[in-house]
């Protein structure tokens, strides 16, 4: 109780002179303590002004590189010349902008695990369920990036569109052992991020540490959006392979490792379009629920039995006049 903690904190003799000598007690000064209570305001509002200049410098610095690699882009595409080299060139950079944002992707949900576990928002346990192996594939990734940044810096703009990067596909391929543990981890993921709904720690902490978070009311389905990542990454790779293949020529040295890769990678991405697309109808009822206001106690839009069709306007007539 709390009279027993006082009397363990401080000798029993001094606590009752203090009670015998009233003239002795400090009594607070009102002024004092509003004083107190509006530097910690202050404190408070420069910390949020602080991060909201934060957010916006990573988002003006996010913007300076992006328009850098389409600058760069543009300037190799204008050195080709014929529809071949240009369609090749197409699908080969297409590949390397796409997978420098997946990285980019990982990267975030790897920030958000370190903000959620640094701030004691979630426990040991949690991390391991809400993120899985997001680490290991951010590890894998990282390298797969670099392989083809490697690859682009090293051909020369003339023949930058003849490059063969088949060779790392089956790199990659090698990993997907890695995705399975993510995409079958999914279901409980997704359980215990919608869990922490109405914990405002866990929202605030997301809005303050990642910049990209940038509307505190939908904090939970950017996460969402960005926890499917990898199983939407997985399902493109296949259609990236076979639109480059298309660009490539039968004679290409590069031809025979791209369709082998492509098998590979096709065989273990057959099962999770099924995943994929169920996780994307359940982000897309989680936007909905957002947006709707006055829902009856218990109601969940997201129950596991609807699924989202198409969007459009819906016109209400009473009696065959239009609604208001």
């Amino acid at each position: 109780s709390l009279r027993a903690q006082l009397a363990s904190s401080s000798p029993k003799e001094d606590f009752l002179d203090v009670k015998k000598s009233p003239s002795k007690q400090r009594s607070k000064s009102p002024s004092r303590s509003l004083k107190r209570r509006s530097g910690r305001n202050s404190q408070s509002l420069d910390k949020i002004r602080v991060q909201e200049e934060f957010k916006e410098q990573q988002r003006k610095i996010m913007e300076l590189k992006e328009k850098h690699r389409k600058d760069k882009a543009v300037a190799r595409m204008s050195n080709l010349i014929g529809k071949n080299q240009i369609q090749r060139m197409s699908v080969l950079q297409e590949i390397l902008d796409t997978e420098a944002n997946y990285l980019k992707s990982l990267q975030l949900i790897v920030r958000a695990r370190f903000a959620l576990l640094d701030d004691k928002v979630i426990s040991d346990n949690e991390s391991v369920i809400m993120f899985s192996n997001v680490d290991r594939l951010f590890s894998i990734h990282q390298e797969i990036s670099m392989y083809l940044d490697t690859r682009f810096l090293d051909s020369n703009d003339d023949d930058c569109w003849n490059m063969s990067i088949g060779d790392i596909f089956l790199k990659l391929a090698e990993y997907l052992p890695e995705y399975a543990i993510y995409i079958n981890n999914h279901p409980d993921q997704s359980t215990l991020v919608d869990s922490f709904k109405q914990k405002k720690s866990f929202i605030n902490t997301l809005y303050r540490s990642i910049p990209e978070f940038d509307e505190r009311v939908l904090v939970l389905v950017h996460l969402h959006s960005y926890l499917i990542t990898p199983i939407q990454r997985m399902c493109k790779y296949p259609l990236l392979l076979k639109e480059l293949i298309r660009s490539t020529d039968e004679e290409h040295e590069d031809r025979k490792t791209l369709e082998l890769a492509l098998e590979k990678i096709q065989s273990a991405t057959m099962e999770v379009n099924e995943k994929k697309k169920a996780y994307e109808n359940y982000i897309k009822l989680l936007e909905i629920e957002e947006t709707l206001d006055n829902i009856p106690k218990g109601f969940q839009l997201n129950n596991g039995e609807r699924r989202f069709i198409r969007k459009g306007d819906l016109n209400l007539n009473v009696r065959g006049r239009p609604a208001e």
